[in-house]
């Protein structure tokens, strides 16, 4: 499994993104095709862990370009790999504030979750039909990957969709009733009333 991390602001520039490969050393060689200045990095689970997330982090900042004197705001998911003092004292000293989302509400908050994520897994999908349709007999490997993540990210990657997603959350322009009242409600499972457990006696 590969992770991609991609990144947008409000008004329509994303970061690199970055691919996290299952393998204990990265080579560039997997990094064949991918978009432009995008970041390659190795984990044994191509998972994200504290470690991999602040080699991101330190990407971020080289694109951002953050300073004390002009700050940005950064928000993540409550994953732990977003909570390692490290990254907290470099995210203060960069200029950089670190919001997390509530749990379970990225798919309602987040801008990646809401306009982003979904169109980028199905060109993602459709690039790997036409790779193996164009590649008879040939699975595809650790190396084509990039290649064809970059085919979905070129397509998935527009102003558009950065706009929107900061719009539909209710961020910018900031709107604290853009959420609509139903989605706050709990879930049906979590309403269902339990009955207690009883036993029949003969």
């Amino acid at each position: 499994m590969v992770t991609a991390i991609c990144a947008m602001n409000a008004t329509g520039s994303y970061i690199p993104p970055t691919l996290i490969f299952p393998r204990v050393n990265m080579t560039d060689r997997l990094l064949y095709g991918a978009p432009p200045q995008t970041l390659g990095l190795a984990s044994k689970n191509g998972w994200v862990d504290s470690i991999v997330f602040q080699k991101w982090f330190d990407h971020f900042l080289r694109f951002a370009k953050p300073t004390t004197d002009s700050p940005h705001l950064l928000l993540l998911d409550g994953h732990v790999s977003h909570k390692s003092l490290p990254l907290i004292e470099s995210a203060r000293q960069n200029g950089v504030i670190l919001v997390c989302f509530p749990p379970h509400t990225t798919h309602a908050l987040q801008p990646l979750d809401c306009v982003f994520y979904g169109p980028l897994k199905r060109y993602y999908q459709e690039a790997c039909e036409s790779f193996m349709l164009h590649n008879a007999g040939k699975r595809i490997t650790d190396y084509d990957i990039a290649a064809i993540f970059n085919t979905a990210y070129v397509s998935a990657a527009t102003l558009d969709k950065c706009v929107s997603g900061f719009n539909c959350t209710g961020i910018y322009p900031f709107n604290r009733n853009r959420i609509q009242e139903y989605r706050y409600a709990p879930s049906a499972t979590t309403d269902t009333v339990t009955l207690p457990h009883t036993s029949l006696l003969p």
